[in-house]
């Protein structure tokens, strides 16, 4: 009796879990609300927690963001033109159509961030971490990619004109379908660091 007691009990604390999960009334990121009204009062958030936020459509340009914690952000079709990210938590952001024209995001982590369609023309990207990013369609024309983590990274139709793409660090896996804008010499030794169809 006393076993099937414990047997019942356990049962039911197991069905449990899965409804407390349910229920948890915060998202999985937790971006801080004095933070938002901040950025959008103040227009100057560096070091600011904005993970999970929705920014999208948001006119942030020349904002300082710089440390600042946008992971799982929802920045489509923003206006980041021109303000520092450097050193700034993007993984996993959502940036699609967003203008980061001139942006400084060199040092950021935008590991599995989305870029499509994104303008990064003349950003700096100095030693960013773009593994498994998507930058399909990207404007990338004269940016810095110099140290860039571009591992995995999908810039297939992406404009590549006037880039130092081949002095990113790592290429492995990178796909460049019908990349744009790439010298003859950048697609030879595209292919020597393991990159992928490379035009």
């Amino acid at each position: 009796m006393k076993k099937t007691l414990l047997n019942t009990a356990f049962v039911i604390s197991i069905g449990f879990v899965p409804l407390l999960l349910c229920i948890q009334p915060h998202p999985a990121y937790g971006y801080k609300r004095a933070d938002v009204e901040r950025l959008l009062s103040e227009r100057d958030c560096p070091q600011c927690n904005l993970s999970g936020a929705n920014l999208k459509n948001a006119n942030l340009q020349g904002i300082s963001l710089k440390g600042a914690n946008l992971k799982g952000a929802d920045l489509s079709g923003a206006n980041l033109g021109g303000p520092p990210f450097g050193g700034s938590n993007l993984q996993n952001a959502n940036l699609e159509n967003a203008n980061l024209q001139n942006a400084n995001l060199q040092n950021a982590n935008l590991q599995f961030a989305n870029l499509n369609g994104a303008n990064l023309s003349r950003a700096n990207l100095n030693g960013a971490n773009l593994f498994g990013t998507t930058l399909v369609r990207a404007n990338l024309n004269n940016a810095n990619l110099s140290g860039v983590n571009l591992g995995s990274a999908d810039l297939s139709n992406a404009n590549l004109a006037n880039t130092n793409v081949q002095e990113a660090r790592n290429l492995l896996d990178a796909n460049f379908a019908n990349a744009k804008g790439l010298t003859t010499w950048q697609t030879v030794e595209f292919y020597y660091k393991g990159a992928l169809n490379v035009p």
